[in-house]
């Protein structure tokens, strides 16, 4: 019998990686055939992962390989947009007087800082089904149309959360700015015009978007936004065969995700251009969680 081996590669050592690349080593890990993973013991698992910010993996009830390895990359990348929007907060802070964090959405005494700092599976247990009030969530869809998951809906329910609490501290960041702007004015120091960010569109039309490239005859690749490069659509790995539905969400949740990354980019672009402003370098996802090392895999066949 032939030996086959898989080596998974590690994360990219860059400042914004796109989604794409955080899934990438859990792409070649379920690569593997299905019969190695799934019915020839002993069943290859996720290796040990370092703490993640903002969300655990943790599905307390299932078991879900793949799925664990795209909700710790979409965690990967709104921890990562957290701490450098609290580095460019804390570079603003330096000259102008601090303003309150607002708390996240459904979350009572959650805010950035401890948002950073909490135990993420404090705040997944706070998304007990049947009990928790989904509207404390602004903005939240009906989770999973034809399936009943509850620890999947109360983790991607605190998806949500942090998603819509990056949206709101990016406006809180961008309030700072605006002060930091007539600072520099009252000092009378030049500065370059700011820039017109654009707009995140609504979930909806995001799903919306993605659903009318899916009939194309001809598959794009990407969705486009006014003031956006084109938004790639983030082809899923393998979920375990479950739905379409969790498929779908997860394409919407990348394209969301990556405007959202965007955004933070070109402010920090723009922050750098400014004068008394010293941007420190900012964190690689292997500089906030560590190394990540996955063993080659072999198999017989």
């Amino acid at each position: 019998m032939a030996q086959t081996c898989v080596t998974i590669p590690e994360f990219p050592a860059v400042v914004f990686p796109t989604l794409d690349d955080l899934i990438l080593p859990f792409k070649d890990f379920y690569a593997i055939p299905s019969w190695v993973r799934l019915d020839f013991p002993p069943f290859p698992t996720l290796p040990s992962m370092p703490a993640c910010p903002t969300i655990s993996l943790q599905m307390p009830t299932m078991y879900m390989p793949s799925m664990e390895g795209v909700v710790y990359a979409v965690a990967l990348q709104a921890g990562q947009v957290l701490v450098i929007i609290d580095i460019i907060i804390g570079q603003l802070v330096s000259f102008i007087p601090a303003i309150p964090f607002p708390e996240m959405p459904g979350f009572p005494n959650i805010d950035l800082i401890a948002l950073l700092t909490f135990d993420p599976m404090a705040l997944l247990a706070a998304i007990r089904l049947p009990d928790f009030d989904f509207s404390l969530i602004p903005d939240m869809p009906e989770l999973w149309p034809t399936l009943d998951m509850p620890d999947l809906s109360s983790l991607k329910a605190l998806q949500y959360a942090v998603s819509n609490y990056i949206t709101l501290i990016t406006n809180t960041m961008l309030e700072l700015l605006d002060s930091f702007l007539s600072y520099l004015d009252s000092l009378e120091l030049p500065f370059p015009a700011l820039p017109v960010w654009p707009t995140i569109p609504s979930m909806q039309d995001i799903k919306d978007a993605i659903s009318a490239a899916l009939v194309l005859p001809e598959w794009p690749g990407f969705i486009t936004f006014p003031g956006f490069p084109p938004i790639p659509i983030v082809l899923p790995i393998r979920l375990d065969g479950l739905s379409f539905d969790l498929e779908f969400e997860h394409m919407i949740n990348a394209a969301y995700q990556s405007m959202r990354q965007y955004i933070v980019q070109l402010v920090f672009e723009f922050i750098g251009t400014l004068p008394l402003i010293v941007i420190p370098d900012l964190p690689t996802i292997a500089d906030l969680v560590g190394a990540i090392s996955i063993p080659e895999m072999c198999w017989e066949e």
